[in-house]
This record gives C-alpha cells, sequence and structure tokens, in this order.
C-alpha cells in the first residue's frame, strides 16, 4: 500500500511539473549571464571595434503607413514594425483594444512597478511624486484679448496624452566580433520621448521632444516563447540609422574598414556563414557560396573603339564596393511586453547594410539592404 501511495505521489509531481509554464522572465536570468558588459567588450580582444549611439525607435508607427503623423514631430527616418503578438484580456471591448495597442500606454500605466532614471546613464532614480507630475502634461495656449488685442499667454495642465508619444529613444552599444563576423547591438536604456508644442487659437506648432525618463530594458539573446500568457505584446522592428551618429569608443578603426574586413570574413568562410538575400524582410533566404564571392562587387561591360582603325574594344571592370560607402545600418530587434513582470525586453535580431544604388551613367535610383545577417545561424 505504502509503494502505490509512494508510486501516486511521485506522478502526481512529475505532472505538475511537466504542465508548469515557464515564464519569460526565466529565459532572462540564464540570458543575462552570456551578454557582456561594455567592460567585457573593451577587455575582449575578438571585440576590435565598439561604437555608441542614440537611435529613435517607434515600436507602433510604420514610417511610411503614418510618415504625415511622425514627420509632424520630426520622425522622419526609415522605420518599420511587424506586430508579433497583441493579446487583450477583454475580447468585446474595442475601447480596450485602442487604449491598450502600443507600448507606451502600457508603461504609462504602470509607473507604480517601474524604476524610472533621470538620466540616460540610469544613476538617479524618480520619486513617486515626481513621477506623478511626469504623468501629466503642460501646454501654452496663447490667445488675444478681444478688445486691447494683448496677447494672453495661459499655462495649462493636463494629463499626459500617449498621442504625443510616437517614439522610445534607445542608448545602445555597437559592436563588432571579429570570430562571428557579427555587428551586435546592446540595449542599455530607452526613454519615451514626448512631444512638445505651442499653441495659439490657430494652430499648435511642435517645438522640441523631451525624455519623460529612461528605463533599463532587459537584453535577451533570444526571443522567448510568445506563446506564453505573460507576454501580451511584441514586435519586431526594423529601423535605419546613420553611423555618423555613432561614436566609437574602441578601436582605431573606421566603420568602413571593420564592414570590409567583415566582407572578407564572408568570402573566406562563404560556406559556412549565413548571410540573407537582401528583399528577405526577416533574413532566411541565404545566398549561396558562390554569390557570397562577388556580393559587393559588379562586373560591367564597357566598349569602347579603336581611334585608329575603329575596331570594337572590350573591356570588363570589376567594381568592388568600399566600406565607407555604406552610411546607413538598419538594426532588426523584438520588443517585448511582459504583463506579470511590467518589464521591456529587447532582443537583437541582426543587421542590413544599406546601400546607394546607381544606373549605368551613376545617377542615384534608390537606396535599400545590401543583405541580412541574422544572429547565430552560421554552420559550425
Amino acid at each position: 500500500m505504502k509503494l502505490l501511495t509512494y508510486a501516486i505521489i511521485a506522478l502526481f509531481t512529475i505532472l505538475v511539473l511537466g504542465c508548469t509554464k515557464k515564464n519569460p522572465s526565466d529565459v532572462k536570468k540564464n540570458n543575462l549571464a552570456i551578454i557582456p558588459t561594455l567592460e567585457t567588450l573593451q577587455n575582449d580582444d575578438d571585440i576590435i571595434w565598439i561604437g555608441e549611439v542614440y537611435i529613435d525607435c517607434s515600436p507602433n508607427f510604420d514610417t511610411y503607413l503614418n510618415k504625415d503623423e511622425l514627420e509632424k514631430v520630426g520622425y522622419k527616418d526609415k522605420s518599420t514594425y511587424k506586430l508579433l503578438k497583441y493579446q487583450l484580456s477583454n475580447l468585446d471591448s474595442e475601447k480596450e483594444y485602442k487604449y491598450n495597442n502600443s507600448l507606451i500606454n502600457k508603461v504609462l500605466s504602470n509607473l507604480d512597478n517601474l524604476v524610472c532614471y533621470k538620466d540616460d546613464n540610469l544613476t538617479d532614480t524618480y520619486t513617486e511624486d515626481e513621477l506623478k507630475k511626469i504623468n501629466s502634461s503642460i501646454d501654452t495656449i496663447i490667445t488675444f484679448d478681444p478688445e486691447t488685442w494683448a496677447e494672453i499667454v495661459q499655462v495649462v495642465v493636463n494629463d499626459l496624452n500617449p498621442e504625443d508619444i510616437k517614439f522610445f529613444r534607445t542608448k545602445q552599444l555597437l559592436y563588432y566580433s571579429k570570430k562571428e563576423m557579427m555587428f551586435k547591438t546592446k540595449v542599455l536604456a530607452i526613454a519615451p520621448m514626448q512631444a512638445i508644442w505651442k499653441s495659439n487659437h490657430i494652430k499648435s506648432q511642435f517645438l522640441r521632444h523631451e525624455a519623460l525618463f529612461w528605463l533599463k530594458p532587459n537584453v535577451l539573446t533570444e526571443t522567448p516563447s510568445l506563446n506564453h500568457e505573460s507576454i501580451t505584446w511584441a514586435t519586431r522592428i526594423y529601423r535605419n540609422f546613420s553611423l555618423d551618429s555613432v561614436e566609437v569608443i574602441k578601436g582605431d578603426k573606421s566603420f568602413g574598414d571593420v564592414l570590409e574586413i567583415m566582407m572578407e570574413g564572408f568570402r573566406q568562410n562563404a560556406g559556412k556563414v549565413h548571410v540573407a538575400n537582401a528583399y528577405d524582410k526577416d533574413g532566411n533566404e541565404m545566398f549561396e557560396a558562390e554569390e557570397i564571392q562577388y556580393l559587393g562587387k559588379s562586373v560591367d561591360t564597357i566598349i569602347t573603339f579603336d581611334p585608329v582603325d575603329f575596331e570594337e574594344i572590350v573591356q570588363v571592370v570589376v567594381n568592388e564596393l568600399e566600406g565607407d560607402d555604406i552610411k546607413n545600418l538598419r538594426l532588426m530587434q523584438d520588443w517585448i511586453w511582459n504583463e506579470d513582470t511590467k518589464e521591456i525586453s529587447i532582443v537583437y535580431l541582426g543587421f542590413k547594410p544599406i546601400i546607394d544604388r546607381l544606373d549605368e551613367n551613376g545617377n542615384f535610383l534608390n537606396s535599400g539592404p545590401m543583405f541580412t545577417r541574422r544572429v547565430g545561424r552560421d554552420s559550425q
């Protein structure tokens, strides 16, 4: 009888453990151990270049679909996103979807559970009373006295309007691993950026952006299962930024020099390296080894004539892209909101160098990605 009792208890224990869902925050703890600190990167000989950069990311707006809306607040660089998950608690509430379908609403409605910092170095934190003031907006309204036409300036305090926040500013490390032939990023801090307006009786004029506060995101090396009920929102961001905005903090090479080192590494490891077609948005469709050998090169046939006998002269010219020709980079990141832990997690997926495309006469046609490079997909 005792043996039967022990067997039932053991079976029950196995069933309970087997049915326990793993919270995505557990994945965070496992990943944090292998994400390098700045000091580790500085001392790692494999990391030959590090830069620091501020990149504005819009997880709920698209520069193609929301162009006018974004340009009103000075956001003009290319940014697109793909919604990966949005989970409603009330399927019958259209109001809930409209209100909660953005990351900023989730952040603002959970300020009591977040540690909010005053600067991007994440040193001083805001007090509860200070956060209450932050969660309001101050508008300057200019009107005129109808009799004297004297200007009247009124300062009105309203609840913070989430619609005034179109993007988050991120502080990121961009670094290069020679062994992995890979540019990587680590997001150090993020801040919702509020649009400040000057209003009069006719129209509103955009003045500037201000960071409401800074947050420290969880940085994961892989996207956790989005099936977990605690993850209520997730989106994939594709974001261009200018390489001129990067401040180099390690290495004496330019970004272009490092890019050429990477391209040479691709050619030497063409059978192993995962370099994907530029037009595959998520970087799944690999180039063949032979295609990688000619990546960044174009072959032109130039026909001229001998000035004496007018014989046709055919010349084959190989044009090779130089690293310094790359002026912009597109990052791919997954942004995730965990409703249980009230945390933002960011996963770096890869990058796309952006090139200018020219016609046969050297005239600019358009710009676009040269290839897509994903993290962790190379053959061993």
